[in-house]
């Protein structure tokens, strides 16, 4: 790749991030606290970081890195942000982010890989990075919790940078950089939750079964060497994810999600929100195509076998634990198994993308048109589509927030009795509500809240 063409990156990259976090910024001011939200933040900012570290969250994963970010976040207005920030905005900065992150982590990769494995033209690299950056925010799952104070947007994010060192090694797998960050990447994911260890264990076996399965597939490491880094990887994890399972156990209460009697979703509910991106009904037309035909199409290509081997070892686990709590009469919802997210978008897109390559094939044989070789016309068509429908909503959807994160800003302050400080009993949706809009001066948003 030249030189020039390898940083040319840069300005797109930028812009794509600023366009989707201030969409979530300015998104997050239009949606209320809950007490899941706010209760999590309360106890967290009554703790200290030793404690954090070294005892968990009171959560049902006690893995805190996503709350010790949030205390350093809070902890830069004394712990009380009201002051001088709206709650909504202030509290979301990070969840919006981190999927901001993700989104740009997609673009980058797909530019160059484009240029450097694909050798499509620049132009082409950048429609093609942007265009699947799009299709990786249409979920429409995730436009819900990335404005929401919790781990699932960092979960979600760390396992889209995870799953793009992966492909990395499927494409490399002799280099150490990227096993350092495959294992870097895996270790915060269980650091996050525990329940990433499902995840890190998938695809360290994607690569050793492969491996296995021919030896000749990956060239430069040998199948004991790579037997050896995927267990440090999975090693690492797992010991960081029972250590705060284990401790969390020892030290706090935590519900016991398999004999509680809570609500449950189908399991197919829960896939059909882990799986709705923008145009559906596309989806519903390629899935087949892609998860059946296209494997014995294109049997000699690793990246698309591991990923098929991946994906359906994410269903199956998600089946199994499904089924399982719900034997048992405990805990379900949608947004436990938001990892399925970056998984089945990384295996459409990559799909399309190789439908397009094999058919342009196939046309190149009996035309002799010469743009038909060497070009991935049809999936930069699509890539071009994504972009057109998604990245003008945004713009605007922000122009449209504006005027209302303005209107919340009048810095009308109130009386020190109603604007205050924060206490151990305000964390909760309603108290939050209450301490930001006495704060802000906003009077009409509170009647309606207490109504």
């Amino acid at each position: 790749m030249q030189k020039g063409k390898k940083f040319l990156w840069i300005f797109p990259a930028l812009a794509l991030f600023l366009l989707f976090a201030f969409r979530y910024y300015l998104a997050a001011t239009g949606k209320a606290f809950w007490d899941d939200e706010t209760v999590g933040l309360g106890y967290t900012q009554r703790k200290t970081y030793g404690n954090l570290f070294w005892f968990g969250s009171n959560e049902a994963s006690p893995s805190p890195f996503f709350y010790i970010l949030n205390k350093i976040l809070y902890d830069l207005y004394g712990g009380q942000p009201q002051y001088w920030w709206d709650l909504r905005v202030y509290n979301r900065i990070l969840p919006a982010t981190y999927w901001a992150i993700a989104g740009t982590a997609v673009f980058v990769w797909c530019y160059k890989r484009a240029l450097e494995y694909w050798r499509v033209p620049v132009w082409q690299a950048l429609i093609l990075g942007a265009g699947v950056a799009a299709f990786f925010h249409s979920c429409s799952f995730m436009n819900i919790y990335a404005i929401e104070d919790r781990a699932y947007s960092l979960w979600v994010s760390l396992a889209t940078l995870q799953l793009l060192v992966w492909f990395d090694l499927l494409l490399n797998p002799s280099s150490r950089k990227a096993w350092w960050r495959f294992g870097g990447f895996s270790a915060l994911m269980v650091f996050t939750t525990f329940a990433s260890l499902g995840q890190v264990g998938l695809t360290a076996l994607a690569l050793v079964g492969l491996k296995w399965q021919n030896e000749k597939l990956f060239r430069g490491i040998s199948l004991r060497e790579m037997v050896k880094r995927a267990v440090i990887v999975v090693g690492v994890s797992s010991a960081i994810g029972f250590f705060y399972l284990r401790v969390s156990q020892q030290m706090y209460y935590s519900p016991d999600w398999f004999t509680a009697k809570r609500y449950f979703e189908s399991v197919l509910e829960v896939m059909a929100k882990s799986y709705h991106h923008h145009g559906a009904g596309l989806l519903a037309l390629t899935l087949p195509l892609l998860f059946v035909v296209l494997p014995f199409v294109q049997r000699q290509n690793r990246i698309l076998l591991a990923i098929v081997a991946h994906n359906l070892g994410l269903l199956v686990l998600t089946v199994i634990l499904f089924k399982g709590s719900q034997a048992k009469g405990g805990l379900w919802a949608s947004r436990y198994v938001i990892y399925l997210i970056p998984a089945f978008t990384a295996h459409y897109v990559l799909g399309l993308a190789l439908f397009a390559r094999w058919l342009q094939a196939q046309l190149a044989k009996r035309i002799s048109w010469k743009p038909l070789r060497g070009t991935w016309l049809l999936f930069t068509f699509w890539a071009f589509t994504q972009i057109i429908s998604l990245l003008p909503k945004y713009v605007s959807n922000i122009r449209h927030d504006i005027p209302k994160l303005k209107e919340r800003h009048v810095y009308e302050f109130t009386p020190s009795g109603n604007c205050r400080d924060l206490r151990e009993t305000d964390f909760g949706g309603m108290a939050f509500e209450e301490i930001n809009a006495n704060c802000r001066g906003i009077r009409d948003e509170m009647k309606d809240l207490k109504k």
